[in-house]
């Protein structure tokens, strides 16, 4: 779908008699659009004018990689969602480090700003970010990232971006808040002496050592980065209040989808 018809669901305040402020619930689950092109696709009404056009010029068209996740479509209804009570958003992330998507960035920083905008009224709030299902599971267990990086991507977006909000100011009237998929980034390596105290004493790092006798290199330690601090976790408890259900969970509930980077998003002409 195309973000312009988001804004007229979503009640865009851009468009006269916006609906915005008396939208309730919303649901965001991984929300995809048409890919970008390199030139840019023509606004065309009907999707099959439009997958029509892609399939006479496909020759001279290219896509942009990683435009498929809708970015800003939240942006026209922040401070209008006067009557907002119930928020969920759902997300594929990044456990491979790649290199740097602005994109994610600004995913991130838009549904910052609206959770932000939304905290008055907000009293239920679902956030998840979950792996992409066509990986492969065994890729999953060790982050093969750059050997300095903390954290996986999606949790540094996380960090970046969402927690930061949530801990800025009380939640007064909420009832349930659930965070699910901010886990750690597990590493693997070898190396002739064990973990050292300061090493052992880092704050939301966990060690896991096994000694290998015949081996020169004789100690394999797994080292996890736990992305969600634990001051982080007592200080939301403290800002939802005692009233309130807190659920901070390192796996995600279900997998999502990561498209492939040459799908458009546009079907085929039917023949």
């Amino acid at each position: 779908m195309t973000l312009e018809f988001v804004g007229c669901i979503l009640g865009d305040a851009s468009y006269p008699n916006s609906s915005a402020h008396r939208l309730q619930t919303l649901e965001l689950d991984n929300l995809m659009q048409w890919a970008d092109t390199e030139p840019p696709l023509p606004k065309l009404s009907h999707l099959r004018a439009l997958a029509k056009y892609f399939e006479q010029h496909e020759s001279t068209l290219s896509v942009v990689v990683n435009t498929r996740v809708m970015v800003g479509a939240l942006d026209p209804i922040v401070g209008c969602c006067s009557s907002l009570t119930s928020l969920r958003i759902g997300t594929v992330g990044e456990y491979e480090e790649y290199s740097e998507n602005p994109r994610d960035n600004r995913l991130y920083s838009c549904w910052a700003r609206f959770l932000a905008s939304v905290r008055p009224t907000l009293q239920y709030f679902f956030f998840e970010q979950g792996p992409n299902r066509n990986e492969l599971a065994g890729t999953r267990a060790y982050c093969r990232g750059r050997p300095s990086s903390e954290h996986r991507p999606m949790d540094r977006l996380f960090r970046n971006w969402i927690l930061p909000v949530l801990l800025e100011a009380p939640w007064l009237l909420m009832r349930r808040m659930e965070i699910r998929g901010v886990g750690r980034n597990t590493k693997r390596f070898y190396r002739d002496r064990p973990p050292t105290e300061e090493e052992l004493a880092e704050p939301d790092t966990e060690y896991d050592v096994a000694y290998r006798p015949h081996d020169s290199l004789n100690f394999e330690i797994v080292r996890a980065r736990i992305a969600f601090p634990s001051a982080a976790k007592e200080k939301l408890r403290l800002l939802v209040g005692n009233n309130a259900e807190l659920i901070i969970k390192e796996e995600a509930s279900q997998d999502y989808d990561r498209l492939r980077s040459d799908d458009t998003g546009i079907p085929p002409v039917s023949k």
